[in-house]
């Protein structure tokens, strides 16, 4: 039995470290938006610019990335967060939602992602 508290001790204690960088580790969102035709397509990518400024102004965005491929009728941006947290500070503010509300699409995707060091 006393081996047993012996092992599980430093056992707990690594998982209480092991689990501390995840909690305070930064989040990726990437946001995929695919268009039903060419002039959905269009009408997207004329928003890049949009979304690339309200990330930029955002003081919680550490940074972004955006991207468009014309023959997947496709738009994405990336941004690097310090916390899933702040997320809603931005995309949910009356601007974002208006942007977001002129988007034309087949599927939208957006999936926030862990950071692993």
């Amino acid at each position: 039995m006393r081996n047993v508290f012996r092992c599980a001790l430093p056992l707990a204690a690594l998982a209480c470290f092991a689990g501390a960088p995840a909690a305070n580790a930064d989040v990726v969102r990437v946001a995929t938006v695919v268009a039903e035709n060419q002039a959905d397509f269009d009408n997207n990518a004329a928003l890049v610019p949009t979304f690339v400024a309200l990330l930029k102004k955002a003081p919680v965005v550490k940074a972004s990335y955006s991207g468009t491929d014309a023959g997947k009728l496709t738009i994405v941006t990336t941004s690097v967060w310090g916390a899933e947290s702040d997320i809603k500070s931005v995309t949910d503010t009356a601007e974002w939602k208006a942007a977001a509300g002129k988007l034309k699409y087949k599927t939208y995707t957006a999936e926030v992602l862990q950071v692993v060091p």
